[in-house]
């Protein structure tokens, strides 16, 4: 019998030390070959993005450890609901299990909106561009900021389950 390996959770957070972005808008380069091009094929590309250089807090011998983020604009499952994840069968059809006199239905919900990678010190994270939009604007008007992640480990992999970007710091909270 295997053993289940337990999902860890933990809370990092961090100081924003410095920030670059780019906004990108242009006509999709896709539209102009056939092997490419689709009759649902967007016509327009319009692309964010979001490096930031932090600092980490508040673990023990682990503060003043530098990590890199980087936030990418993703729309595709952003607004998803839970009937979007009820999982299927081979014919289609959905999934339930039953628990007492009750039927559940099984999702597959994602592990996370990221990735970490705590040997290369970095974090990659997928958001809305409305998102994205309101973090810029933070990152321009307000000093200092701090960045809040909520992480979930399964197995050797690190998830990012969420991240907020604030201007109070976590550690006097």
């Amino acid at each position: 019998m295997t053993k289940k390996i337990q999902d860890t959770y933990s809370f990092p957070y961090f100081e924003v030390v410095s920030f670059r972005s780019s906004v990108n808008a242009s006509i999709n380069h896709e539209v102009n070959d056939s092997r490419y091009a689709y009759s649902n094929t967007p016509v327009y590309r319009f692309h964010t993005d979001i490096e930031m250089v932090c600092c980490r807090l508040g673990e023990e011998g682990n503060s003043d450890v530098i990590y890199n983020l980087s936030i990418y604009q993703s729309e595709d499952g952003m607004s998803d609901t839970l009937d979007d994840h009820h999982v299927r069968d081979d014919e289609g059809n959905r999934k339930y299990r039953r628990r007492k006199d009750q039927r559940l239905a099984i999702y597959d919900i994602p592990k996370g909106i990221g990735i970490i990678d705590p040997k290369r010190k970095s974090m990659d994270v997928w958001m809305a561009s409305q998102t994205i939009s309101d973090m810029l604007t933070m990152l321009t008007s307000t000093q200092p900021l701090f960045i809040a992640a909520h992480e979930r480990q399964v197995g050797r992999v690190r998830h990012v389950v969420g991240l907020a970007l604030q201007n109070s710091n976590p550690e006097e909270d």
